[in-house]
């Protein structure tokens, strides 16, 4: 990175920040399949964030936002466009 001036800097880190929005939103969308699915339980887990937490390795609170989001983006279809867009 020390070869990129100030200007591919923050390009390339604004096109990470939307490669990371991308990613959050498939994330949430393969929990919510996963939780639709019940494949936590087929593994033996008692619940998605038991899932998230020891199969994914997630920390308490990632695991708990992302599943908050899951189920926000259920009751709200729409607010997967905001999640990808960085307004929500």
């Amino acid at each position: 990175m020390k070869e990129l001036n100030s200007s591919e800097l923050i390009s390339r880190t604004m096109t990470l920040v939307a490669e990371e929005r991308r990613i959050t939103l498939a994330l949430i969308e393969h929990l919510a399949e996963i939780s639709r699915r019940r494949v936590y339980a087929e593994l033996g887990y008692s619940s998605l964030w038991d899932f998230a937490t020891r199969e994914l390795g997630l920390s308490e609170g990632a695991a708990q936002r992302r599943i908050q989001a899951m189920r926000l983006l259920r009751d709200v279809p729409e607010a997967a466009e905001a999640l990808e867009s960085g307004r929500l």
